[in-house]
């Protein structure tokens, strides 16, 4: 069953889309739809789809097979090279999670359909209702299409029993301020070294990677919920100018935050 399924079945179930009407369709007849031992008979054919407003086609059972001709437009990323040389005219964008090009969309696997779905709904619902899904799901509410297949693993909350995770906490809640790692060091009463093998061993990453992974965040809740220039959002979570955020901005979330705020901001 399709991940981007899922994702507009649990906003009609959780309310978010209420009025929404979901349907499973079937290319083929007598098809059943089978996963996790559990089975269960697809009721509804191609004609269902002439009047719908979005129709979402899941992964294909054999990429050498051709599959119907109206179900062509998508492929899993292990695929994507052989996507591109079955069919040399399409446009194959291997590094991306999810492609929006207008009217066909794409993704390149399970949890990027789940992307692409919250995508999907920041457009057309807002992004309110998207960051409302996306925490009854328990994922992150964006993650642009641009953004790499292979990510860094979410980096683990701060345990407050030890001077490390007791000095991440702090810095969570003053990330407006310069936060360099001598300061975060003194303030744990450890030595530079010895803070960053600690951190380093709890959290997998840097200090400054920790701190930038958590400062974009923080300005993207600002770009979506205020109308603040983006030269005090920058401001409020620690960079020096906008200059400063655009760099780091753009390589977590794949694009600028001007551009950003233009797609996502939920204040009129």
């Amino acid at each position: 069953m399709s991940f981007a399924f899922g994702v507009f079945d649990m906003a009609k179930h959780y309310g978010v889309l209420p009025e929404l009407d979901v349907r499973v369709v079937s290319g083929e007849p007598a098809t059943a739809v089978t996963g996790g031992g559990l089975s269960w008979y697809v009721p509804y054919d191609l004609d269902a789809i002439l009047a719908v407003g979005l129709v979402i086609i899941p992964n294909w059972r054999d990429p050498a097979e051709p599959p119907p001709e109206p179900l062509l437009g998508t492929t899993h990323w292990a695929l994507a090279g052989q996507l591109a040389r079955m069919y040399p005219k399409v446009e194959v964008r291997p590094g991306q999670l999810y492609v929006d090009d207008g009217d066909v969309l794409t993704a390149g696997g399970g949890a990027a359909g789940m992307d692409l779905s919250l995508h999907l709904l920041r457009q057309h619902c807002g992004a309110a209702a998207a960051n409302r899904l996306a925490r009854y799901m328990v994922v992150p509410p964006h993650r642009p299409g641009g953004q790499a297949q292979y990510i860094e693993s979410p980096l683990p909350a701060p345990d407050d029993s030890e001077p490390v995770g007791e000095t991440m906490t702090w810095a969570l809640g003053h990330l407006d301020r310069p936060l360099p790692v001598a300061r975060l060091a003194r303030r744990a009463g450890m030595s530079r070294r010895n803070f960053d093998r600690r951190f380093r061993e709890i959290t997998g990453a840097a200090p400054l990677t920790w701190l930038t992974h958590q400062r974009v965040p923080r300005a993207q809740q600002l770009l979506e919920s205020t109308r603040l220039p983006v030269e005090e959002v920058a401001r409020r979570c620690g960079f020096s100018s906008a200059a400063a955020l655009r760099q780091p901005f753009k390589r977590v979330t794949g694009t600028a935050p001007a551009a950003y705020r233009t797609t996502f901001a939920t204040t009129s």
